[in-house]
């Protein structure tokens, strides 16, 4: 089976492929039987080997080819979908003829982006199934928090979303985030609009990189100083979760950056441009796996601590960028 995931929604097409490998997982071979290309480090005869090759100790292989309808990936030469007669250059080619002869265990996904486009995925559309996702428009973006609430068991009334929706906009990664925030928050209580006016800072208001840059550049005691000033009427959990969001955004550059990803394919995948983008591209090129992984420990165990009550959410906060300053210090 064929699956092509593309569209601006990188969170809600991050859920469906979740879904997808839960759903083939059943026996929990999975992870054995999975394989991962990009499409500018590999060649069609590598995907269709791995697509060839059955499953060890399961029902299902899954192949993955990232970034194959990217303009700096090996289809770069496409004509446009809007042709009458695709053409497909490249040599990718020969997927659409093979596709119809894949082995039934195998589960190939072409994952694109907000870009996707083609000749190749005109062929391949009527051979696959199609998950495409858009950003909510900002009539849209209401609807679509009050279907994320629902899926997480969230309480939320209309004036809540409403009020969500104007001080987040349509950033899907940051509203699953703070409903999840919201969500620890009310203790399976209704939330409210004057709840998330507490809880939820403006984006305008919220610049990442004045905490973020001395944390991770291992200057400590200015970190320390954003984060007095930002506490002056915004709650300690909006502030954890705004180092979380940047913590995440550099973890997926890292990933991209590591699968060779240039900063233009960054900057698409995760809506950054300009000067914010540059300093997301080099903090990210400056982070090893390992220190990203030690930076998701500890922003877990800030999270615990609070809701176990031992330490009051201020304190926490202040421990963390404490720490995450520290350790940033001791690796440079």
């Amino acid at each position: 089976m064929l699956h092509i995931f593309y569209g601006s929604d990188s969170f809600s097409l991050r859920e469906e492929f979740g879904e997808l490998k839960a759903s083939l997982d059943k026996d929990g071979s999975l992870a054995a039987n999975v394989v991962t290309f990009t499409a500018s480090k590999t060649s069609p005869q590598e995907v269709i080997a791995a697509c060839d090759t059955a499953p060890f100790l399961g029902d299902h292989r899954l192949v993955v080819v990232d970034g194959l309808f990217s303009k700096n990936g090996r289809s770069r030469d496409l004509d446009d979908e809007d042709d009458d007669e695709p053409v497909v250059t490249g040599g990718w080619d020969a997927l659409v003829e093979y596709v119809d002869d894949m082995p039934e265990t195998t589960v190939l996904v072409l994952m694109g982006d907000d870009k996707t486009k083609g000749a190749l995925l005109k062929a391949l559309r009527p051979k696959a199934e199609i998950h495409h996702s858009k950003l909510p428009d900002k009539k849209a973006v209401g609807g679509w928090i009050q279907q994320r609430a629902r899926s997480i068991g969230v309480k939320l009334d209309a004036r809540a979303a409403k009020e969500l929706a104007a001080r987040v906009g349509n950033d899907t990664w940051r509203l699953a985030s703070e409903l999840e925030k919201l969500n620890s928050f009310a203790d399976g209580e209704p939330v409210g609009e004057a709840d998330v006016r507490e809880m939820v800072a403006p984006s305008r208001e919220l610049p990442p990189w004045d905490i973020l840059d001395p944390i991770v550049e291992g200057k400590g005691a200015q970190a320390l100083k954003a984060l007095r000033a930002m506490l002056e009427g915004r709650h300690p959990l909006a502030i954890a979760a705004m180092i979380q969001g940047a913590y995440r955004r550099i973890a997926v550059a890292r990933a991209m950056l590591d699968s060779g990803a240039t900063g233009t394919d960054i900057g698409a995948g995760l809506n950054v441009r300009g000067f914010p983008l540059e300093k997301l591209v080099d903090q990210a090129s400056g982070h090893t796996p390992s220190a990203i992984r030690s930076a998701y420990a500890r922003l877990v165990q800030a999270d615990l601590d609070v809701k176990r009550g031992v330490f009051d959410p201020e304190l926490a906060l202040e421990l963390l960028v404490t720490d995450l300053a520290t350790s940033r210090s001791r690796a440079a």
